[in-house]
Protein backbone atom coordinates (compact mmCIF):
# COMPACT_ATOMS: atom_id res chain seq x y z
CA UNK A 1 0.00 0.00 0.00
CA UNK A 2 1.19 3.50 -0.80
CA UNK A 3 0.35 6.20 1.70
CA UNK A 4 1.77 9.06 -0.33
CA UNK A 5 -1.46 10.02 -2.08
CA UNK A 6 -2.57 12.70 0.32
CA UNK A 7 -5.31 15.22 -0.33
CA UNK A 8 -2.64 17.84 -1.09
CA UNK A 9 -1.02 15.70 -3.79
CA UNK A 10 -4.38 14.97 -5.45
CA UNK A 11 -5.34 18.64 -5.49
CA UNK A 12 -1.89 19.60 -6.78
CA UNK A 13 -2.12 17.08 -9.60
CA UNK A 14 -5.60 18.29 -10.64
CA UNK A 15 -4.44 21.93 -10.64
CA UNK A 16 -1.35 21.01 -12.66
CA UNK A 17 -3.45 19.26 -15.32
CA UNK A 18 -5.81 22.24 -15.51
CA UNK A 19 -2.85 24.64 -15.83
CA UNK A 20 -1.34 22.61 -18.68
CA UNK A 21 -4.71 22.34 -20.40
CA UNK A 22 -5.42 26.06 -20.13
CA UNK A 23 -1.93 26.82 -21.48
CA UNK A 24 -2.52 24.56 -24.49
CA UNK A 25 -5.87 26.18 -25.20
CA UNK A 26 -4.43 29.69 -24.87
CA UNK A 27 -1.73 28.87 -27.40
CA UNK A 28 -3.93 26.91 -29.79
CA UNK A 29 -4.20 29.88 -32.16
CA UNK A 30 -0.42 29.82 -32.66
CA UNK A 31 -0.54 26.32 -34.10
CA UNK A 32 -0.85 26.54 -37.85
CA UNK A 33 -3.78 24.44 -39.09
CA UNK A 34 -3.36 22.37 -42.22
CA UNK A 35 -6.41 24.02 -43.75
CA UNK A 36 -7.86 27.44 -42.90
CA UNK A 37 -10.84 27.34 -40.60
CA UNK A 38 -13.51 29.43 -42.23
CA UNK A 39 -16.45 28.07 -40.28
CA UNK A 40 -18.25 29.60 -37.36
CA UNK A 41 -17.26 28.08 -34.03
CA UNK A 42 -18.34 28.52 -30.44
CA UNK A 43 -16.66 29.80 -27.32
CA UNK A 44 -18.01 30.96 -23.98
CA UNK A 45 -17.37 34.63 -24.74
CA UNK A 46 -19.54 34.50 -27.86
CA UNK A 47 -22.46 32.59 -26.38
CA UNK A 48 -22.67 34.88 -23.36
CA UNK A 49 -23.66 37.68 -25.77
CA UNK A 50 -27.03 36.07 -26.36
CA UNK A 51 -30.27 37.86 -27.16
CA UNK A 52 -33.94 37.07 -27.08
CA UNK A 53 -36.20 35.09 -29.36
CA UNK A 54 -37.64 37.14 -32.20
CA UNK A 55 -41.42 37.78 -32.45
CA UNK A 56 -41.61 35.06 -35.13
CA UNK A 57 -40.37 32.49 -32.64
CA UNK A 58 -36.93 32.15 -34.22
CA UNK A 59 -33.71 32.54 -32.27
CA UNK A 60 -31.90 35.77 -33.08
CA UNK A 61 -28.49 34.06 -33.25
CA UNK A 62 -26.84 30.69 -32.88
CA UNK A 63 -25.17 31.96 -29.73
CA UNK A 64 -28.62 32.72 -28.31
CA UNK A 65 -29.81 29.20 -29.10
CA UNK A 66 -26.70 27.66 -27.56
CA UNK A 67 -26.93 29.76 -24.42
CA UNK A 68 -30.57 28.76 -23.91
CA UNK A 69 -29.59 25.12 -24.09
CA UNK A 70 -26.58 25.54 -21.77
CA UNK A 71 -28.68 27.29 -19.10
CA UNK A 72 -31.01 24.29 -18.93
CA UNK A 73 -28.18 21.77 -19.32
CA UNK A 74 -26.23 23.22 -16.40
CA UNK A 75 -29.25 23.16 -14.10
CA UNK A 76 -30.33 19.63 -14.94
CA UNK A 77 -26.76 18.32 -14.62
CA UNK A 78 -26.38 20.19 -11.34
CA UNK A 79 -29.50 18.49 -10.02
CA UNK A 80 -27.99 15.13 -10.91
CA UNK A 81 -24.53 15.67 -9.43
CA UNK A 82 -25.67 17.38 -6.23
CA UNK A 83 -27.46 14.29 -4.97
CA UNK A 84 -25.26 11.66 -6.61
CA UNK A 85 -22.64 11.16 -3.86
CA UNK A 86 -25.27 10.81 -1.10
CA UNK A 87 -27.81 8.36 -2.49
CA UNK A 88 -26.45 5.37 -0.60
CA UNK A 89 -25.80 7.51 2.49
CA UNK A 90 -29.42 8.70 2.64
CA UNK A 91 -30.69 5.13 2.21
CA UNK A 92 -28.57 3.93 5.12
CA UNK A 93 -29.53 6.95 7.22
CA UNK A 94 -33.21 6.10 6.72
CA UNK A 95 -32.70 2.56 8.00
CA UNK A 96 -32.63 0.49 4.80
CA UNK A 97 -30.38 -2.58 4.86
CA UNK A 98 -27.98 -3.66 2.11
CA UNK A 99 -30.48 -6.05 0.48
CA UNK A 100 -33.08 -3.27 0.24
CA UNK A 101 -30.51 -0.86 -1.19
CA UNK A 102 -29.51 -3.48 -3.77
CA UNK A 103 -33.20 -3.87 -4.67
CA UNK A 104 -33.51 -0.11 -5.23
CA UNK A 105 -30.60 -0.24 -7.70
CA UNK A 106 -32.21 -3.18 -9.50
CA UNK A 107 -35.47 -1.23 -9.82
CA UNK A 108 -33.58 1.78 -11.18
CA UNK A 109 -31.78 -0.31 -13.81
CA UNK A 110 -34.97 -2.14 -14.74
CA UNK A 111 -36.76 1.19 -15.18
CA UNK A 112 -33.96 2.41 -17.43
CA UNK A 113 -34.27 -0.71 -19.57
CA UNK A 114 -38.05 -0.58 -19.86
CA UNK A 115 -38.30 3.10 -20.74
CA UNK A 116 -35.14 3.55 -22.85
CA UNK A 117 -36.81 3.28 -26.24
CA UNK A 118 -40.34 4.25 -25.16
CA UNK A 119 -39.47 7.72 -23.85
CA UNK A 120 -37.16 8.45 -26.76
CA UNK A 121 -39.85 7.55 -29.27
CA UNK A 122 -42.52 9.56 -27.45
CA UNK A 123 -40.18 12.57 -27.44
CA UNK A 124 -39.63 12.23 -31.20
CA UNK A 125 -43.39 12.04 -31.79
CA UNK A 126 -44.98 14.57 -29.44
CA UNK A 127 -42.08 17.01 -28.98
CA UNK A 128 -38.82 16.99 -27.06
CA UNK A 129 -39.50 20.31 -25.35
CA UNK A 130 -42.63 18.86 -23.72
CA UNK A 131 -40.82 15.74 -22.52
CA UNK A 132 -37.83 17.69 -21.15
CA UNK A 133 -40.08 20.16 -19.32
CA UNK A 134 -42.14 17.35 -17.78
CA UNK A 135 -38.92 15.57 -16.84
CA UNK A 136 -37.65 18.45 -14.72
CA UNK A 137 -40.90 18.78 -12.75
CA UNK A 138 -41.17 15.02 -12.26
CA UNK A 139 -37.55 14.64 -11.25
CA UNK A 140 -37.87 17.47 -8.74
CA UNK A 141 -40.58 15.40 -7.04
CA UNK A 142 -38.32 12.34 -7.16
CA UNK A 143 -35.68 13.97 -4.99
CA UNK A 144 -38.25 14.60 -2.28
CA UNK A 145 -39.48 10.99 -2.46
CA UNK A 146 -35.95 9.62 -2.26
CA UNK A 147 -35.26 11.04 1.20
CA UNK A 148 -38.37 9.32 2.58
CA UNK A 149 -38.09 6.33 4.91
CA UNK A 150 -41.13 4.70 3.29
CA UNK A 151 -40.09 1.69 1.17
CA UNK A 152 -42.88 2.18 -1.40
CA UNK A 153 -42.08 5.85 -1.98
CA UNK A 154 -38.37 5.15 -2.42
CA UNK A 155 -39.17 2.36 -4.90
CA UNK A 156 -41.38 4.79 -6.84
CA UNK A 157 -38.54 7.33 -6.84
CA UNK A 158 -36.20 4.70 -8.34
CA UNK A 159 -38.67 4.04 -11.17
CA UNK A 160 -38.93 7.77 -11.93
CA UNK A 161 -35.13 8.09 -11.62
CA UNK A 162 -34.73 5.53 -14.40
CA UNK A 163 -37.13 7.52 -16.58
CA UNK A 164 -35.16 10.69 -15.86
CA UNK A 165 -31.89 9.04 -16.84
CA UNK A 166 -33.37 8.03 -20.19
CA UNK A 167 -34.78 11.50 -20.84
CA UNK A 168 -31.51 13.19 -19.94
CA UNK A 169 -29.60 10.94 -22.31
CA UNK A 170 -32.05 11.18 -25.23
CA UNK A 171 -34.45 14.10 -25.36
CA UNK A 172 -32.21 17.01 -24.35
CA UNK A 173 -29.60 16.11 -26.95
CA UNK A 174 -32.35 15.37 -29.48
CA UNK A 175 -33.74 18.88 -29.05
CA UNK A 176 -30.50 20.77 -29.66
CA UNK A 177 -29.45 18.51 -32.56
CA UNK A 178 -32.82 19.08 -34.25
CA UNK A 179 -32.40 22.86 -33.86
CA UNK A 180 -28.89 22.77 -35.30
CA UNK A 181 -29.98 20.60 -38.23
CA UNK A 182 -32.92 22.91 -38.90
CA UNK A 183 -30.40 25.76 -39.14
CA UNK A 184 -28.40 23.61 -41.60
CA UNK A 185 -25.18 24.00 -39.65
CA UNK A 186 -21.95 22.37 -40.77
CA UNK A 187 -20.21 19.55 -38.94
CA UNK A 188 -17.64 22.04 -37.67
CA UNK A 189 -20.26 23.81 -35.57
CA UNK A 190 -21.33 20.48 -34.05
CA UNK A 191 -17.71 19.73 -33.17
CA UNK A 192 -17.27 23.12 -31.53
CA UNK A 193 -20.52 22.76 -29.60
CA UNK A 194 -19.89 19.29 -28.19
CA UNK A 195 -16.31 20.12 -27.23
CA UNK A 196 -17.65 23.14 -25.33
CA UNK A 197 -20.38 21.02 -23.73
CA UNK A 198 -17.82 18.48 -22.49
CA UNK A 199 -15.79 21.25 -20.84
CA UNK A 200 -18.83 22.85 -19.19
CA UNK A 201 -19.94 19.46 -17.88
CA UNK A 202 -16.52 18.70 -16.36
CA UNK A 203 -16.43 22.03 -14.50
CA UNK A 204 -20.06 21.66 -13.43
CA UNK A 205 -19.37 18.20 -12.05
CA UNK A 206 -16.48 19.36 -9.89
CA UNK A 207 -18.42 22.37 -8.63
CA UNK A 208 -21.51 20.37 -7.74
CA UNK A 209 -19.62 17.53 -6.03
CA UNK A 210 -17.73 20.02 -3.87
CA UNK A 211 -20.94 21.97 -3.18
CA UNK A 212 -22.86 18.86 -2.16
CA UNK A 213 -20.02 17.92 0.19
CA UNK A 214 -20.22 21.38 1.79
CA UNK A 215 -24.02 21.37 2.07
CA UNK A 216 -24.13 17.88 3.56
CA UNK A 217 -21.59 18.78 6.24
CA UNK A 218 -23.37 22.01 7.11
CA UNK A 219 -27.03 20.99 6.89
CA UNK A 220 -27.17 17.19 6.71
CA UNK A 221 -27.42 14.61 3.94
CA UNK A 222 -30.95 15.72 2.99
CA UNK A 223 -29.98 19.25 1.94
CA UNK A 224 -28.29 18.31 -1.41
CA UNK A 225 -31.55 16.60 -2.37
CA UNK A 226 -33.53 19.80 -1.72
CA UNK A 227 -31.04 21.73 -3.89
CA UNK A 228 -31.37 19.10 -6.62
CA UNK A 229 -35.16 19.38 -6.57
CA UNK A 230 -34.90 23.16 -6.90
CA UNK A 231 -32.46 22.97 -9.85
CA UNK A 232 -34.60 20.40 -11.69
CA UNK A 233 -37.78 22.45 -11.23
CA UNK A 234 -36.15 25.73 -12.35
CA UNK A 235 -34.79 23.97 -15.45
CA UNK A 236 -38.35 23.06 -16.48
CA UNK A 237 -39.54 26.66 -16.13
CA UNK A 238 -36.60 27.79 -18.29
CA UNK A 239 -37.49 25.21 -20.93
CA UNK A 240 -41.07 26.50 -21.08
CA UNK A 241 -39.87 30.10 -21.32
CA UNK A 242 -36.82 29.82 -23.58
CA UNK A 243 -37.21 26.79 -25.85
CA UNK A 244 -39.47 26.27 -28.82
CA UNK A 245 -40.76 22.93 -30.00
CA UNK A 246 -38.92 21.40 -32.94
CA UNK A 247 -40.72 18.13 -33.63
CA UNK A 248 -44.50 17.88 -33.54
CA UNK A 249 -46.92 15.07 -34.21
CA UNK A 250 -48.40 17.06 -37.12
CA UNK A 251 -45.13 16.71 -39.04
CA UNK A 252 -45.46 12.94 -38.90
CA UNK A 253 -49.11 13.02 -39.91
CA UNK A 254 -48.20 15.16 -42.93
CA UNK A 255 -45.36 12.87 -43.94
CA UNK A 256 -42.64 15.44 -43.26
CA UNK A 257 -40.50 13.17 -41.10
CA UNK A 258 -37.30 11.62 -42.39
CA UNK A 259 -37.51 8.00 -43.46
CA UNK A 260 -35.44 5.75 -41.22
CA UNK A 261 -33.65 2.59 -42.21
CA UNK A 262 -30.76 0.64 -40.78
CA UNK A 263 -27.48 0.94 -42.66
CA UNK A 264 -24.13 -0.76 -42.25
CA UNK A 265 -22.54 2.41 -40.85
CA UNK A 266 -25.37 2.95 -38.37
CA UNK A 267 -25.11 -0.66 -37.16
CA UNK A 268 -21.32 -0.38 -36.71
CA UNK A 269 -21.79 2.89 -34.83
CA UNK A 270 -24.27 1.15 -32.53
CA UNK A 271 -21.87 -1.71 -31.84
CA UNK A 272 -18.96 0.66 -31.15
CA UNK A 273 -20.93 3.04 -28.92
CA UNK A 274 -22.72 0.27 -27.00
CA UNK A 275 -19.41 -1.51 -26.38
CA UNK A 276 -17.87 1.68 -25.06
CA UNK A 277 -20.88 2.38 -22.84
CA UNK A 278 -20.46 -1.07 -21.28
CA UNK A 279 -16.92 -0.06 -20.31
CA UNK A 280 -18.13 3.33 -19.03
CA UNK A 281 -20.84 1.87 -16.79
CA UNK A 282 -18.34 -0.70 -15.51
CA UNK A 283 -15.80 2.06 -14.86
CA UNK A 284 -18.29 4.07 -12.78
CA UNK A 285 -19.04 1.02 -10.64
CA UNK A 286 -15.48 -0.29 -10.26
CA UNK A 287 -13.17 2.64 -9.59
CA UNK A 288 -14.20 3.47 -5.98
CA UNK A 289 -13.96 -0.19 -4.95
CA UNK A 290 -10.60 -0.72 -6.63
CA UNK A 291 -9.09 2.36 -5.02
CA UNK A 292 -10.48 1.47 -1.60
CA UNK A 293 -8.98 -2.01 -1.84
CA UNK A 294 -5.51 -0.65 -2.64
CA UNK A 295 -5.59 2.29 -0.21
CA UNK A 296 -8.42 2.27 2.35
CA UNK A 297 -9.68 5.70 3.30
CA UNK A 298 -8.52 7.45 0.13
CA UNK A 299 -10.50 10.62 -0.59
CA UNK A 300 -12.62 9.46 -3.55
CA UNK A 301 -14.12 12.93 -3.95
CA UNK A 302 -10.72 14.45 -4.71
CA UNK A 303 -9.84 11.51 -6.95
CA UNK A 304 -13.05 12.22 -8.83
CA UNK A 305 -11.94 15.85 -9.29
CA UNK A 306 -8.68 14.62 -10.84
CA UNK A 307 -10.81 12.51 -13.20
CA UNK A 308 -12.63 15.64 -14.32
CA UNK A 309 -9.31 17.40 -14.97
CA UNK A 310 -8.30 14.42 -17.14
CA UNK A 311 -11.65 14.65 -18.95
CA UNK A 312 -11.00 18.35 -19.64
CA UNK A 313 -7.52 17.48 -20.92
CA UNK A 314 -9.04 14.87 -23.24
CA UNK A 315 -11.49 17.37 -24.71
CA UNK A 316 -8.53 19.69 -25.29
CA UNK A 317 -6.79 16.94 -27.26
CA UNK A 318 -9.95 16.68 -29.36
CA UNK A 319 -9.92 20.42 -29.98
CA UNK A 320 -6.23 20.47 -30.95
CA UNK A 321 -6.61 17.48 -33.27
CA UNK A 322 -9.69 19.02 -34.87
CA UNK A 323 -8.73 22.68 -35.24
CA UNK A 324 -4.92 22.61 -35.43
CA UNK A 325 -4.33 19.27 -37.15
CA UNK A 326 -7.59 18.97 -39.13
CA UNK A 327 -8.16 15.37 -38.06
CA UNK A 328 -11.70 14.07 -38.61
CA UNK A 329 -13.87 13.22 -35.56
CA UNK A 330 -14.00 9.60 -36.70
CA UNK A 331 -10.20 9.29 -36.50
CA UNK A 332 -9.98 11.27 -33.26
CA UNK A 333 -12.47 8.84 -31.71
CA UNK A 334 -10.14 5.90 -32.44
CA UNK A 335 -7.38 7.59 -30.42
CA UNK A 336 -9.86 8.02 -27.56
CA UNK A 337 -10.65 4.31 -27.63
CA UNK A 338 -6.94 3.48 -27.57
CA UNK A 339 -6.47 5.66 -24.48
CA UNK A 340 -9.33 3.74 -22.86
CA UNK A 341 -7.79 0.38 -23.78
CA UNK A 342 -4.41 1.42 -22.38
CA UNK A 343 -6.08 2.63 -19.19
CA UNK A 344 -7.98 -0.59 -18.58
CA UNK A 345 -4.83 -2.61 -19.33
CA UNK A 346 -3.22 -0.95 -16.33
CA UNK A 347 -6.37 -1.28 -14.21
CA UNK A 348 -6.67 -5.01 -14.95
CA UNK A 349 -3.09 -5.58 -13.73
CA UNK A 350 -4.25 -4.92 -10.12
CA UNK A 351 -0.82 -3.52 -9.29
CA UNK A 352 0.16 -0.57 -7.10
CA UNK A 353 -1.92 2.49 -6.40
CA UNK A 354 0.25 4.45 -8.85
CA UNK A 355 -0.50 2.00 -11.66
CA UNK A 356 -4.22 2.00 -10.83
CA UNK A 357 -4.59 5.79 -10.76
CA UNK A 358 -2.61 6.21 -14.00
CA UNK A 359 -4.85 3.64 -15.65
CA UNK A 360 -8.04 5.34 -14.45
CA UNK A 361 -6.77 8.75 -15.56
CA UNK A 362 -5.84 7.41 -19.01
CA UNK A 363 -9.38 6.09 -19.35
CA UNK A 364 -10.81 9.50 -18.40
CA UNK A 365 -8.56 11.23 -20.96
CA UNK A 366 -9.90 8.81 -23.56
CA UNK A 367 -13.45 9.54 -22.44
CA UNK A 368 -12.79 13.27 -22.85
CA UNK A 369 -11.68 12.61 -26.43
CA UNK A 370 -14.53 10.22 -27.22
CA UNK A 371 -17.42 12.24 -25.78
CA UNK A 372 -17.44 15.12 -28.32
CA UNK A 373 -16.34 12.77 -31.12
CA UNK A 374 -19.19 10.36 -30.39
CA UNK A 375 -21.76 13.17 -30.42
CA UNK A 376 -20.52 14.58 -33.73
CA UNK A 377 -20.44 11.19 -35.48
CA UNK A 378 -23.94 10.23 -34.37
CA UNK A 379 -25.28 13.65 -35.45
CA UNK A 380 -24.16 12.70 -38.96
CA UNK A 381 -25.82 9.28 -39.00
CA UNK A 382 -28.93 9.66 -36.84
CA UNK A 383 -31.99 11.02 -38.71
CA UNK A 384 -33.51 14.04 -36.99
CA UNK A 385 -36.95 12.45 -36.64
CA UNK A 386 -35.57 9.40 -34.78
CA UNK A 387 -32.67 10.94 -32.84
CA UNK A 388 -34.09 10.49 -29.33
CA UNK A 389 -35.48 7.04 -30.17
CA UNK A 390 -32.09 5.75 -31.33
CA UNK A 391 -30.31 7.23 -28.31
CA UNK A 392 -32.77 5.42 -26.06
CA UNK A 393 -32.37 2.19 -28.01
CA UNK A 394 -28.59 2.47 -27.64
CA UNK A 395 -28.90 2.37 -23.83
CA UNK A 396 -30.61 -1.02 -23.72
CA UNK A 397 -27.70 -3.40 -24.59
CA UNK A 398 -25.05 -1.85 -22.30
CA UNK A 399 -27.49 -1.53 -19.39
CA UNK A 400 -28.54 -5.18 -19.77
CA UNK A 401 -24.95 -6.39 -20.00
CA UNK A 402 -23.89 -4.40 -16.94
CA UNK A 403 -26.75 -5.75 -14.86
CA UNK A 404 -25.50 -9.28 -15.56
CA UNK A 405 -21.89 -8.22 -14.96
CA UNK A 406 -22.86 -6.57 -11.69
CA UNK A 407 -24.51 -9.64 -10.21
CA UNK A 408 -22.67 -12.55 -11.89
CA UNK A 409 -19.00 -11.52 -12.15
CA UNK A 410 -16.37 -10.63 -9.58
CA UNK A 411 -14.27 -7.49 -9.97
CA UNK A 412 -11.41 -9.30 -11.73
CA UNK A 413 -13.71 -10.67 -14.41
CA UNK A 414 -15.51 -7.34 -14.71
CA UNK A 415 -12.23 -5.64 -15.72
CA UNK A 416 -11.43 -8.41 -18.21
CA UNK A 417 -14.85 -8.31 -19.84
CA UNK A 418 -14.71 -4.51 -19.92
CA UNK A 419 -11.36 -4.70 -21.70
CA UNK A 420 -12.92 -7.08 -24.25
CA UNK A 421 -15.76 -4.65 -24.99
CA UNK A 422 -13.29 -1.78 -25.42
CA UNK A 423 -11.48 -3.86 -28.02
CA UNK A 424 -14.81 -4.52 -29.75
CA UNK A 425 -15.46 -0.77 -29.86
CA UNK A 426 -12.11 -0.13 -31.55
CA UNK A 427 -12.60 -2.84 -34.19
CA UNK A 428 -16.17 -1.75 -34.94
CA UNK A 429 -15.28 1.92 -35.26
CA UNK A 430 -12.34 1.36 -37.64
CA UNK A 431 -14.85 0.83 -40.46
CA UNK A 432 -16.36 4.28 -39.78
CA UNK A 433 -13.16 6.32 -40.18
CA UNK A 434 -13.97 7.46 -43.72
CA UNK A 435 -17.72 8.12 -43.47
Amino acid sequence: MLAGYTETSLVSFALFVYAVTIFLRANLARLKPKTPLEVKTLDLRSILKWSSVSPKGEYSSLESLTMRYLMVFCLIRASDWLEGPYIRAIYEQNGFNQDEIAFFYIVYNASTLVFSYIIGRIADLVGRKKICAANGFLFGLTYLLRISSDWNLVTLSCIIRGMYNVTLYTSYDGWIVAEFKAAQLSTDYFKSFYELLTNVDSFMTIGMVLSSSFFSRMYGNEFPFYMSALCATVSSFLILLLWKENIKIEEFKNGQNERFKWTKNLFLLFVADCSFLVSLYSFVFLWPKLLEEVQPGINTGLVFCTFMSALYFGSTIFKIADQALSVSPEKIKVFGYLYGVAGFCLVSMHGTLTTLIIGLLLYEVGYGIILPSMSVVRSKLFPRSHHSSLLGLKKIPPTTINIFMLYLLNDTWKTRVTFLFLGTAVVSHLSLIHI
